[in-house]
């Protein structure tokens, strides 16, 4: 995944998500709307990778069902999100302008 993508993924994950408890996929779901995407779809782990190793996020040890019809309700780990994340950032992500 390109610096770039992770850099602005993982700014963004913690300004939205901050103090909630969701799956990877509503935050994809979030970041392709704000035009935040990667050149490939298999890079979607890196700014999970990252936050995780910066314990920005936590994994919960719950599961639920995914919604994307891709994974086929197959079940998918809930994220925990830190609700400091304008300590830990210091600034609002930039959305993609039209």
């Amino acid at each position: 995944a390109g610096d770039a993508f992770i850099d602005r993924a993982s700014a963004a994950i913690p300004y939205l998500f901050g103090g909630q408890t969701i799956m990877a996929e509503d935050w994809r779901e979030a970041l392709t709307a704000h035009g935040i995407v990667p050149h490939h779809s298999n890079a979607w782990g890196a700014p999970t990778n990252a936050l995780h190793k910066r314990d920005i996020i936590k994994p919960t040890d719950l599961l639920s069902k995914s919604k994307d019809v891709r994974s086929h309700g197959r079940r998918q780990p809930l994220w925990t999100v830190k609700p400091d994340h304008d300590l830990v950032f210091g600034q609002a992500p930039t959305p993609a302008q039209p």
